[in-house]
């Protein structure tokens, strides 16, 4: 059986990001994706910049260091959901963005972890809200209609809006 998560992303806290970003990009030969216009101490690099995907960015508040899981599928992200509930984790949320569903939650640590089922999602801004994992369906979710389930887009809101 294949595992229905891998990493798609990290944010690393830097007290340099200039200097951590001219290592990434010189070691891994990565590019400059986006820059947050919300936060202008948060870089994005990627492997392949033309996508919507960025692998690693570079955040100065130590409280936003995160990892972002991709579920592979609906159902994987619902499993994991009632996983780490029953463990008497607390969960926040699950949220729907255009770029898929996710939900987060701390590891023992305090690090927070984003699990997403990554899918282009056409939804207004104004549909955006919290709603109850379990009554989720692949047909409910019909009406959202996914514009590339080919690709794998990773959250773009902090960079491009």
């Amino acid at each position: 059986m294949t595992n229905p998560f891998r990493l798609g992303s990290a944010a690393l806290y830097a007290r340099d990001a200039k200097k951590l970003e001219s290592f990434y990009r010189s070691v891994f030969d990565m590019q400059l994706a986006a820059c947050s216009r919300k936060h202008e101490d948060q870089t994005f690099l990627a492997f392949r910049p033309e996508t919507d995907y960025y692998e690693i960015s570079f955040v100065g508040d130590p409280r936003q260091v995160q990892m972002t899981f991709y579920a592979e599928s609906l159902g994987a992200l619902q499993g994991l959901w009632r996983n780490v509930r029953s463990r008497g984790i607390r969960v926040h949320g699950p949220y729907t963005e255009g770029w898929g569903v996710s939900f987060q939650f701390g590891d023992p640590e305090g690090n927070r972890i984003e699990v997403l089922w990554p899918q282009r999602l056409k939804i207004s801004r104004s549909a955006i809200r919290a709603i109850q994992l379990e009554s989720w369906t692949d047909a409910g979710i019909e009406h959202w209609q996914s514009e590339n389930r080919e690709e794998q887009p990773q959250p773009s809101d902090e960079a491009g809006e």
